[in-house]
């Protein structure tokens, strides 16, 4: 994990397809959450569905593995 201020020219730029920015966002008292996977160079956008809320970093990892799992391989390699 980085800080932003600390990205590669590469990654703060967007000349080149891979990097990824994920955040969450929580519903009240944790009860729903939607995670998001953004991917800076094509825009290419993955909203995650937690479900029951983030009880814990292995829903979160869950969701992140089925969403990342279905897609095409030059999107999630690029």
């Amino acid at each position: 994990m980085r800080m932003i201020t600390e990205r590669p020219f590469e990654v703060e730029d967007r000349v080149e397809a891979g990097h990824w920015e994920g955040d969450l966002i929580m519903g009240t008292g944790n009860r729903s959450a939607i995670g998001t996977l953004l991917e800076r160079s094509t825009r290419y956008l993955i909203l995650l569905h937690i479900k029951d809320g983030v009880s814990s970093a292995e829903t979160v990892a869950q969701a992140l593995g089925t969403a990342l799992a279905v897609l095409p391989v030059p999107v999630a390699t690029q």
